[in-house]
């Protein structure tokens, strides 16, 4: 019985010791937009550019557990996305790639469960794709030391995250991908996207010597 004590102590002392977690990329939550109509506008003025939406209707779905207990369930939405141009756009003869900067998006229920469904605050973000395509996305992935992507949600608690991303696809677009005065040409387009986070996983190891550090206290408590 000592012997499975100081095995239940040892466990318990390396599963503390040792790394507790991991970081995992997680996708926790996408979107897609109701009704065929193209709201997601990007605007090339000639002097700058700026990517904007109306308030969308939208169906929003949390895939991981969250405090609204609506997993994998559409929610009814109302989505707002701004930005504005940060540099002009770059080719290489097959691709436009152009950098936003300020780019905010809002879900906020609009059904049985509302409020901040999630919130994407003054991030960066490349929007571009093939030249002459239909097909357009805008993107980004946070370098892990910048914090660029900033979520808030009220059902969501990141403050456990060490990395944010998204990406959201514009399809079809009304004006093929191109440069104008340096900018990418103006579009209107349908949209989806998806949003991701990395949480704290529990190692495998490490569960495994939690286990039989609580397996250990039961046995001696009995």
């Amino acid at each position: 019985m000592k012997s499975l004590f100081r095995i239940t102590i040892a466990g318990l002392t390396l599963a503390t010791t040792f790394s507790l977690a991991h970081a995992q990329t997680v996708t926790f939550a996408n979107f897609q937009q109701i009704g065929l109509t193209k709201p997601f506008e990007f605007i090339n003025s000639g002097v700058s550019s700026n990517f904007t939406t109306t308030t969308l209707p939208v169906n929003f779905q949390f895939l991981i557990p969250n405090g609204s207990g609506s997993m994998n369930t559409n929610i009814p939405a109302n989505l707002t996305i701004t930005s504005v141009q940060s540099a002009t756009a770059t080719t290489d003869g097959f691709s436009i790639t152009q950098r936003l900067q300020s780019v905010q998006m809002t879900f906020v229920g609009t059904g049985a469960i509302t409020g901040n469904l999630l919130t994407v605050i003054n991030s960066t973000g490349s929007l571009g794709g093939a030249v002459g395509a239909l097909t357009g996305t805008l993107a980004e992935t946070d370098n892990g030391a910048q914090q660029i992507v900033t979520y808030s949600s009220a059902y969501l608690d990141f403050s456990a995250t060490t990395q944010r991303n998204y990406s959201i696809t514009v399809d079809p677009m009304d004006t093929p991908l191109g440069i104008t005065a340096s900018y990418l040409t103006g579009f209107r387009a349908d949209a989806t996207g998806q949003f991701a986070a990395n949480i704290m996983i529990p190692e495998p190891s490490t569960l495994l010597l939690l286990g039989i550090g609580a397996l250990g206290m039961l046995i001696r408590r009995r």
